[in-house]
This record gives C-alpha cells, structure tokens and sequence, in this order.
C-alpha cells in the first residue's frame, strides 16, 4: 500500500508569536482601553506649561513638541497671573476696571475693579470662582501666593492690604487683622510651623513697630473646626523697611511687625523667594541676599 501523507505542518513562529500578543477578546471580557492618540490634559503625569492671553484664554502647551493641547476660554478680560496649586488644579485671575478708561491692573489711577479668581480642575476641566465675589474693589489684583499646605491662598493687590482664603472652604481668614496692614513691597510663605498653640496677646494695633494683633473668628470666615488646617506663617515687607510676620492657625492670624529689616536684607526688599529652608530676598539696589528661615 502507498504510505500515508505527511502530518502537516505547525504555523510559522511569527505567526504564533502575532497571535498570542493579540488574542481575540471573548464576548463580556473585561479589557483595558488603551489612551487616545492625543487625550486632554487627562494624564496628570504629563508636563504642561499654562499660558494665559489677553482674550482671556488659558493654553496648556506640550513642552515635548510645542503645542497646544487644549484651551479654555475663562475670564472675560487679559489673563494676569497663573499659579499651579497642584499638577490636577491651576488657579488663574484676570482684573479690569479702574476707571477713567484703564483696563490694565498695571496702570495707576483711582476708580473701582472687577477682580477674578477661577480654579481650573483637570482632567475633568471643571471650573469654578475660587474668590467670594465682593463686587466692585478699590484696588487691582496683582499676585497670588499659595501656602506651603495649599491650605490658604494669599491675595496681593497693588497699593493695598491682602486677602487670605481657605482654599477648601473658600472662606475669608484674618478679616480683622489684614486691613490693618500696610501695602507690602514682598510677601513670602515661610516654612511649615510646628503645631503649638497659638499665644493668648491682647488685641493691639499691628501698624505699632513690635506690637502684635490676633484675629478671633468671624462670621463668614473659616473656623478652626476644618480637618487638617496646619499652623503656617509668611513674611510681608514694608517700604519703610520694617517687616511683618503672620502666623495663621485655623481661622486666627498673630501679626508680629519688628523694625529692623537687618534680619532680611539692607535696603528696600521688592522680591522674595522660597525654596526648602532658604529665602531669597532682593533689593531695590539689586542686591540678592540668601538667608535661613530659622
């Protein structure tokens, strides 16, 4: 008899290989979807610089390959700052206003501004104002400063007290203390405070060289029960070269103001800086001063 036909042939190894590194899903089986070829800023991993416009739109640009990722069409006016509050969260505000047809914040003159500030939540995109409105202000928003905790967010305007915020809450702190404040020429956080009370002083005016004022809770402010409100503290210098320090615990502020601008640096302090332990302070001379915050 002839003998019987060869067995046939196993598949090539590439065509296995193919096979097992893409095999067919069963009905009902759970897979991972893989990320779209260009996503939103979902991946808070990704590295995004944010750009604000005089339309008042925020871009957020892709370092890597220079191009926008998405916009968001947020303020009504030109966009004045921009400060990340975390790789999830940017916070951006825009002023206009002042009267006499100025709509800069950097022009000078009297009349009355409409200060914005928003949060910008990614990926969700969600916004929302993150400064109570208080309708028509005498004095245009120049800068934001967010603490250490990302509890508190302190507000500068030009020629004026500042504002702090309990970012969680959206809530005013120090109402009775801030007002009282001259117009500072810097204004940095300071490290992280240790939990120890805070000292019973009686009430006093802070604008006194070396006196000290603490602020009770008010009504609309936020209250000391908020979980995790850590003890924090920031420098304010003054033009006549004194400085002022506060320490906020809870919805309290203790203003310490000391005369002597010896323990910053000589001159006229119009900058400052933080990083770790250090400050960096800089001078209307042009001096830059590095010194230790304890």
């Amino acid at each position: 008899p002839p003998p019987p036909p060869p067995p046939p042939l196993p598949p090539p190894p590439a065509a296995a290989a193919v096979a097992q590194a893409q095999p067919p899903s069963p009905p009902g089986a759970a897979s991972v979807p893989s990320p779209p070829p260009s996503p939103p800023p979902a991946a808070v991993s990704e590295t995004f610089v944010a750009v604000g416009t005089e339309s008042g739109h925020v871009l957020l640009l892709r370092p890597s390959c220079r191009a926008v990722a998405c916009e968001f069409a947020l303020h009504q006016s030109p966009v004045r700052g921009l400060l990340w509050a975390s790789p999830s969260l940017l916070l951006s505000f825009s002023s206009s206003g002042g009267g006499s047809g100025g709509s800069s914040a950097g022009e000078a003159g009297g009349g009355t501004w409409r200060n914005v500030v928003l949060a910008l939540s990614l990926p969700e995109g969600d916004v929302r104002e993150l400064a109570p409105p208080r309708g028509s202000e005498a004095a245009p928003l120049v800068g934001l400063r967010l603490s250490p905790s990302g509890a508190r967010l302190l507000l500068l305007y030009r020629e004026a007290p500042p504002r702090m915020l309990d970012t969680r809450t959206a809530a005013s702190v120090g109402g009775h203390v801030l007002p009282t404040l001259p117009p500072a020429s810097a204004v940095e956080w300071l490290p992280p405070l240790s939990a120890t009370p805070l000292p019973a002083t009686p009430a006093s005016r802070a604008s006194a060289p070396g006196a000290a004022v603490a602020s009770a809770p008010s009504r609309g402010s936020a209250d000391s029960s908020t979980p995790d409100a850590p003890a924090e503290a920031l420098l304010l210098t003054i033009p006549d070269g004194s400085t002022v320090e506060l320490e906020v615990r809870g919805s309290r502020i203790l203003a310490r103001r000391s005369a002597s601008p010896a323990a910053v640096a000589p001159g006229l302090v119009t900058a400052l800086a933080r990083g770790g332990q250090w400050l960096v302070s800089g001078s209307a001379e042009g001096a830059v001063s590095l010194w230790h915050a304890a």
